[in-house]
């Protein structure tokens, strides 16, 4: 919704934009940095080899620069800590951090906003079920992207054959 909310600002272009486009760097980086788009941090398809489950993550963007690929970004789904590229790019995007970026842009339109997210942990978010309510509805009716229907179309289509782990996919498939 972040990603959505700076497009309509115009702070990004497109889902399609080069991640490099928003992040400073020195132009020494790995080629597939050069084909890594934001689509592919938002699906899980980076091709990004991140730290293991009991390590840190990288702290910032500079950090996640200097993390190996496995494979060309797209090729593969992998569930992984992707996102986390979308909160330090927006950080860099906005100067503020993403926790109060969400409470200043997004928060701010809701009656209910209780809610607690640590910046460390991207997927940890916890929404009370009044602001989840709210969020689906936003959703729903395009909320603030109406001019920009093509984000909410892109961010919910399969981007990946791979989408599901082996054992949900077979699973949902015979169901």
């Amino acid at each position: 919704m972040l990603v959505g909310n700076a497009i309509y600002e115009g702070k990004i272009g497109s889902i399609e934009d080069c991640v490099l486009d928003y992040v400073p760097h020195d132009g020494a980086v790995e080629d597939n940095w050069y084909l890594l788009k934001l689509r592919h941090a938002l699906s899980n398809t980076t091709g990004l080899r991140w730290p293991g489950p009991r390590d840190p993550i990288p702290a910032d963007m500079r950090q996640v620069l200097a993390l190996p690929f496995a494979c060309e970004p797209g090729r593969a789904f992998q569930y992984k800590p992707d996102p986390q590229i979308i909160v330090y790019l927006l950080e860099e995007i906005y100067h503020e951090s993403i926790t109060e970026l969400f409470r200043n842009r997004l928060l701010s339109r809701f009656s209910s906003r209780e809610c607690a997210w640590d910046r460390e942990d991207v997927q940890g978010m916890r929404l009370s079920l009044p602001l989840l309510n709210e969020l689906g509805r936003l959703m729903l009716n395009q909320g603030c992207w109406a001019e920009n229907g093509s984000f909410l179309r892109n961010t919910m289509r399969r981007w990946s054959r791979n989408t599901l782990p082996g054992a949900f996919r077979s699973a949902f498939r015979t169901a």
